[in-house]
């Protein structure tokens, strides 16, 4: 049923991954040139190939998106459901990561009846060759050396070119034979510059990768290491293109711990170098079957590319001179550039304008709640402070009162018990003026006992 994954969390297993294509293609080719040879080759249509620090890949990472598949009627992609959302890998996407233009269909008309030089003159005798016969022709024969290449410098150009087409951009084994077809339009200098190589490139890495966790297809492809028993199978094509859209559509796997990343522009593929190899075990249970995470996980839809108007040149038609000098480094259109920067401004505007508003609502909530504690905190001081105003107030009036009815001094218990005779002693009542005599005694008896009392601590302060 379209939308429905092909394989449950519960039917994951692990498998080896691997690549037959040559991880030191760089090596092998740059021996076999001279300097300004290999100076031309990065600046051809594959020139930015050359310039990637490594195509090595993340296997077990690519293992798991690829069995995070779901169904689609699509021919020509491929959907996933990963962290609860689809990502699909495109045509568009391709040619944004590689820089190889990359149309709808692939012309490969009028090629059986052109001839196939570079065969005739280089490998005499034989009707066909395989991979490793290319491979032994260019790795004996170093530049420098007495066995250097004899040939032009343009053909040294021709057997390079082949022999990165058929071992990277194809991901031959080295048992593998080598395309007739590939090999008459890399001996053409204008069909090799305009040809659809990034169609090429991606209908093969596309069918490898539909079919190689499928049963029953993909047969030459798929193998068993029997000497140790474990499931794996190979992939044909330019699989790190594939790791490349991983990482840019899930960020999360940019991180050092999966990859060197390093923000570069277009093609993308530049960006990426020293990719690691994660365990299967620990991808599974930290992101793609951790259900907590799947919605803190971003989730970067790729920017679609527009088809250009330009159509690719058909091998029948004949080439100007003018066409045939038209060759790009990259293959990529500067149109295309700016148009794809252009959307990345829109985006990364429209982004930044979502992350502001979000942070000046924390801002808002989080000065409205400082507020509110704030007011809290002065009511609930306030009210301890009343507290301790008032018990300190009572206080002080307690020792006031306490030092105004209290003599210190002995002529001042004199003058306080006439004071109280005077004018506490007498209680004025209607009619007349009455004597209290209970109050006139008790004052006399507390006057002499603080007399006594206050007489005997001066004597004692006497030296």
């Amino acid at each position: 049923m379209e939308g429905g994954h092909f394989f449950d969390f519960d039917d994951w297993r692990n498998f080896l991954v691997y690549w037959k294509g040559d991880f030191q293609y760089k090596e092998t080719i740059k021996s076999f040139l001279s300097n300004s040879q290999w100076k031309k080759l990065r600046e051809n249509i594959f020139g930015n190939f050359f310039r990637l620090q490594s195509v090595k890949f993340s296997g077990k990472l690519m293992h798991c998106v690829l069995l995070s598949e779901i169904v689609s009627n699509e021919p020509d992609s491929m959907t996933f459901k990963v962290f609860d959302r689809d990502i699909k890998f495109t045509r568009d996407a391709f040619h944004i990561i590689t820089g190889l233009k990359s149309y709808s269909s692939l012309d490969m008309k009028g090629l059986n009846e052109k001839e196939n030089r570079l065969l005739r003159v280089y490998f005499p005798g034989k009707d066909k060759i395989e991979l490793a016969d290319l491979y032994s022709f260019i790795s004996s024969r170093p530049h420098g050396t007495t066995s250097s290449f004899a040939g032009s410098d343009d053909d040294a150009l021709k057997l390079a070119t082949l022999y990165f087409v058929e071992s990277v951009l194809m991901g031959k084994r080295k048992n593998r034979n080598v395309s007739e077809q590939i090999m008459k339009i890399v001996d053409d200098d204008a069909l090799c510059a305009s040809f659809n190589w990034g169609s090429l490139a991606y209908e093969t890495l596309l069918k490898s990768l539909k079919s190689c966790l499928k049963s029953n297809e993909n047969d030459v492809q798929k193998e068993k290491e029997k000497e140790k028993d474990i499931d794996s199978y190979t992939l044909v094509g330019f699989p790190f293109a594939f790791c490349v859209w991983i990482m840019e559509v899930l960020p999360i796997f940019q991180e050092k711990q999966f990859v060197n990343f390093k923000e570069v522009g277009y093609p993308r593929m530049l960006c990426y170098s020293e990719m690691k190899s994660p365990q299967f075990d620990a991808l599974c249970r930290k992101y793609f079957h951790n259900k907590k995470v799947f919605k803190l996980i971003e989730v970067s839809p790729f920017i679609p590319v527009e088809e250009e108007d330009t159509q690719p040149l058909c091998v029948e038609e004949p080439v100007s001179q003018d066409q045939g000098s038209r060759s790009s480094s990259t293959q990529f259109d500067e149109g295309v550039l700016k148009e794809i920067v252009r959307r990345l401004s829109e985006s990364f505007k429209k982004d930044l304008q979502a992350e502001v508003t979000r942070v000046n609502q924390k801002i808002v909530v989080s000065e409205k709640k400082i507020e509110n504690e704030i007011k809290d905190l002065k009511k609930t001081l306030g009210s301890k402070l009343d507290t301790l105003m008032n018990m300190f107030g009572k206080a002080d009036q307690m020792n006031t009162d306490r030092e105004s009815s209290v003599p210190i001094r002995k002529y001042g218990v004199d003058d306080h018990c006439r004071a109280t005779e005077r004018t506490g002693i007498f209680n004025q009542d209607a009619g007349g003026v009455e004597r209290d005599y209970m109050d006139v005694h008790a004052e006399g008896q507390y006057e002499r006992e603080f007399r006594d009392a206050h007489l005997d601590d001066e004597t004692e302060n006497i030296c």
